[in-house]
């Protein structure tokens, strides 16, 4: 949640608020692979928030998600391309 809200924020505005505050400022390649993250790790926030759920959980939910964690995930291993 809290590098979700830096990406929504910008990175003139987090530019702006590190300045004042005295703290390094973060650099475009920083911004971009926090994007990257958000990106990538959505469907495991998702499903993390879901089985968080102390009223609405119940083990189909469970089952459901671990089984659908995978999918996604793995297809944007494909996606990303050669890794280093």
């Amino acid at each position: 949640m809290a590098v979700n809200r830096i990406i929504t924020v910008g990175l003139e505005k987090v530019r702006y608020c590190q300045q004042q505050t005295g703290c390094t400022c973060i650099t475009e390649a920083e911004m971009t692979f926090l994007k990257s993250q958000v990106h990538v790790m959505k469907p495991d926030s998702i499903a993390m928030d879901l089985l968080q759920s102390e009223q609405e959980c119940c083990i189909g939910h469970v089952i459901l998600t671990i089984m659908g964690i995978g999918h996604p995930t793995a297809a944007e291993k494909h996606d990303s391309g050669p890794s280093c």
